[in-house]
Protein backbone atom coordinates (compact mmCIF):
# COMPACT_ATOMS: atom_id res chain seq x y z
CA UNK A 1 0.00 0.00 0.00
CA UNK A 2 1.33 2.90 -1.14
CA UNK A 3 1.67 6.65 1.16
CA UNK A 4 -1.36 8.01 -0.86
CA UNK A 5 -3.78 5.22 -0.43
CA UNK A 6 -3.02 4.94 3.26
CA UNK A 7 -3.53 8.63 3.69
CA UNK A 8 -6.71 8.06 1.88
CA UNK A 9 -7.63 5.15 4.20
CA UNK A 10 -6.84 6.77 7.40
CA UNK A 11 -9.23 9.50 6.39
CA UNK A 12 -11.90 7.26 5.82
CA UNK A 13 -11.51 5.46 9.26
CA UNK A 14 -11.18 8.96 10.73
CA UNK A 15 -14.45 9.85 9.38
CA UNK A 16 -16.19 6.92 10.02
CA UNK A 17 -15.43 6.97 13.68
CA UNK A 18 -16.81 10.65 13.97
CA UNK A 19 -20.21 9.34 12.26
CA UNK A 20 -20.49 6.30 15.10
CA UNK A 21 -19.86 8.82 17.62
CA UNK A 22 -22.64 10.92 16.42
CA UNK A 23 -25.41 8.37 16.36
CA UNK A 24 -23.87 7.03 19.73
CA UNK A 25 -24.72 10.20 21.32
CA UNK A 26 -28.09 10.42 19.98
CA UNK A 27 -28.46 7.00 21.83
CA UNK A 28 -29.23 8.20 25.36
CA UNK A 29 -31.23 10.84 24.04
CA UNK A 30 -33.51 8.77 21.99
CA UNK A 31 -33.96 6.79 24.86
CA UNK A 32 -35.24 9.53 26.98
CA UNK A 33 -37.86 10.51 24.19
CA UNK A 34 -39.07 7.37 23.62
CA UNK A 35 -39.60 6.32 27.26
CA UNK A 36 -42.54 9.37 26.97
CA UNK A 37 -45.99 8.76 26.96
CA UNK A 38 -46.65 9.37 23.54
CA UNK A 39 -44.13 7.25 22.35
CA UNK A 40 -46.08 3.99 22.99
CA UNK A 41 -47.41 1.86 20.26
CA UNK A 42 -45.43 0.41 17.32
CA UNK A 43 -45.86 3.47 15.25
CA UNK A 44 -44.22 5.86 17.18
CA UNK A 45 -40.96 7.22 15.99
CA UNK A 46 -38.32 10.00 15.45
CA UNK A 47 -37.34 11.91 13.19
CA UNK A 48 -33.35 13.17 13.38
CA UNK A 49 -32.93 16.64 11.51
CA UNK A 50 -29.58 17.28 10.69
CA UNK A 51 -27.75 20.24 9.25
CA UNK A 52 -25.31 19.74 5.99
CA UNK A 53 -22.77 18.97 8.40
CA UNK A 54 -24.59 16.31 9.05
CA UNK A 55 -24.80 17.35 12.91
CA UNK A 56 -27.86 16.64 14.64
CA UNK A 57 -29.64 19.56 15.48
CA UNK A 58 -33.52 18.13 16.39
CA UNK A 59 -34.96 15.55 17.05
CA UNK A 60 -39.21 15.04 16.21
CA UNK A 61 -41.24 12.76 18.38
CA UNK A 62 -44.48 11.26 15.78
CA UNK A 63 -46.78 9.65 18.08
CA UNK A 64 -48.35 6.42 16.85
CA UNK A 65 -51.71 7.85 15.13
CA UNK A 66 -53.65 4.53 16.07
CA UNK A 67 -52.75 4.98 19.82
CA UNK A 68 -53.03 8.80 19.74
CA UNK A 69 -54.77 9.90 16.25
CA UNK A 70 -54.14 13.78 17.24
CA UNK A 71 -51.14 13.46 19.18
CA UNK A 72 -48.67 16.01 18.97
CA UNK A 73 -45.65 16.17 17.06
CA UNK A 74 -42.93 17.31 19.31
CA UNK A 75 -39.65 19.21 18.96
CA UNK A 76 -36.38 18.91 21.03
CA UNK A 77 -33.65 20.14 20.60
CA UNK A 78 -30.00 17.90 20.61
CA UNK A 79 -30.06 17.70 24.28
CA UNK A 80 -33.85 16.13 24.50
CA UNK A 81 -34.87 19.11 25.98
CA UNK A 82 -38.72 20.06 24.76
CA UNK A 83 -38.56 23.31 22.59
CA UNK A 84 -41.69 23.07 20.55
CA UNK A 85 -45.33 21.13 20.51
CA UNK A 86 -47.35 21.12 17.45
CA UNK A 87 -50.47 20.33 17.38
CA UNK A 88 -52.42 17.62 15.06
CA UNK A 89 -55.68 18.48 14.73
CA UNK A 90 -57.78 19.13 11.78
CA UNK A 91 -57.44 22.49 9.92
CA UNK A 92 -58.32 24.79 7.17
CA UNK A 93 -55.98 26.28 4.93
CA UNK A 94 -56.62 29.31 6.22
CA UNK A 95 -56.66 28.38 9.56
CA UNK A 96 -54.61 31.36 11.23
CA UNK A 97 -53.18 29.32 14.30
CA UNK A 98 -51.73 26.47 11.63
CA UNK A 99 -50.30 29.20 9.76
CA UNK A 100 -48.45 30.44 12.77
CA UNK A 101 -47.56 26.55 14.24
CA UNK A 102 -46.21 26.09 10.58
CA UNK A 103 -43.92 29.10 10.63
CA UNK A 104 -42.86 28.45 13.91
CA UNK A 105 -41.88 24.82 12.81
CA UNK A 106 -40.23 26.27 9.59
CA UNK A 107 -38.11 28.48 11.47
CA UNK A 108 -36.82 25.79 13.91
CA UNK A 109 -36.01 23.87 11.07
CA UNK A 110 -34.94 25.73 8.75
CA UNK A 111 -31.25 24.89 8.63
CA UNK A 112 -31.79 21.64 9.02
CA UNK A 113 -33.05 18.89 6.90
CA UNK A 114 -35.12 15.18 8.14
CA UNK A 115 -32.17 12.60 7.66
CA UNK A 116 -33.20 9.66 9.73
CA UNK A 117 -36.59 8.05 11.26
CA UNK A 118 -36.35 5.85 13.90
CA UNK A 119 -39.11 3.64 15.99
CA UNK A 120 -39.38 3.82 19.01
CA UNK A 121 -39.70 0.19 19.56
CA UNK A 122 -36.53 -0.27 18.12
CA UNK A 123 -34.80 1.71 20.76
CA UNK A 124 -36.92 0.13 23.56
CA UNK A 125 -36.05 -3.56 22.30
CA UNK A 126 -32.74 -2.15 21.94
CA UNK A 127 -32.11 -1.54 25.27
CA UNK A 128 -32.74 -5.00 26.75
Amino acid sequence: MNRRSFGFFILIFLFSLSFVEAKDASKENLQTICALPLAKGKMARVVLYKNQERELGFYELIPDLSLTPHGPHTFFDDQARQVLVQPNRPVTPDDPIAAQMRRKRENLIKDYRDAEAIFCEEVRNEKK
